[in-house]
This record gives C-alpha cells, sequence and structure tokens, in this order.
C-alpha cells in the first residue's frame, strides 16, 4: 500500500507545467581562420541532464581530439582525449551545476571547434 501511494505522490498534479526538457543539442561550430564561424556536420553534440553528460558523435574521422568542457560561471573544467579514427562516440561526465558552459574540441590537425549552452 505504502509503494502505491508513493507512486501517486510523484505523479505531477492535474494543471503543473511539465518538466522542463533536461536533454538538448549543442550547437558546436568550426573556428575559421578568418575567425568566422562556420557550421560543421562532424559533429552531433547532446547534454543529458539526468545523467550529467555530455555525448559526443562524429561522423567522420578527424584524428586525435582533445575535449574541453569549462562551467564559465563556477571555474569548473572538464576534459577528454579520444581518437576519432577509433571511437567515434564518447561521453564526459560533468557536475550538472547551474551555469554557462563552453565546449571545445582541437582536432590534432589544429581544427578548433566551439559551443555553448546553459544549465539553469
Amino acid at each position: 500500500m505504502l509503494a502505491l501511494a508513493a507512486t501517486f505522490c510523484a505523479l505531477p498534479v492535474w494543471g503543473e507545467d511539465p518538466p522542463k526538457e533536461i536533454t538538448g543539442e549543442i550547437a558546436i561550430k568550426k573556428l575559421d581562420k578568418s575567425n568566422l564561424f562556420r557550421s560543421p556536420s562532424d559533429f552531433y553534440v547532446f547534454y543529458d541532464g539526468r545523467s550529467s553528460v555530455i555525448y559526443t558523435t562524429l561522423t567522420s574521422d578527424l584524428g586525435q581530439i582533445e575535449m574541453t568542457v569549462t562551467n564559465l560561471s563556477t571555474g569548473e573544467v572538464w576534459s577528454d582525449t579520444f581518437d576519432s579514427g577509433v571511437i567515434m562516440q564518447t561521453l564526459l561526465p560533468i557536475s550538472g551545476t547551474a551555469g554557462y558552459y563552453e565546449i571545445e574540441y582541437v582536432t590534432e590537425s589544429g581544427d578548433v571547434y566551439a559551443g555553448e549552452f546553459l544549465i539553469e
């Protein structure tokens, strides 16, 4: 009986706003040599708020990649290095702390891809 009561207590009340979407795509852009951004099709990046993880999927081999995620509000930094010729998908756990985040990928050829997102 208690288990059943606990289940109904966790359900939203009629008329309550639905929960905010906690998974979202992060737009990643390539920094061109002329400092102009252009949209790449090589990266698909998502943040999953339930598990506080950044998922990165590449559609082509860009070689060794250095990934850095920075919470500019708190100064927290996470990084990872992976070879996109071997691993086309990776995940990076972060704290999920509220703040304005910047994400950067640097390929072995020196190309820089960057994006930003907000966790509230």
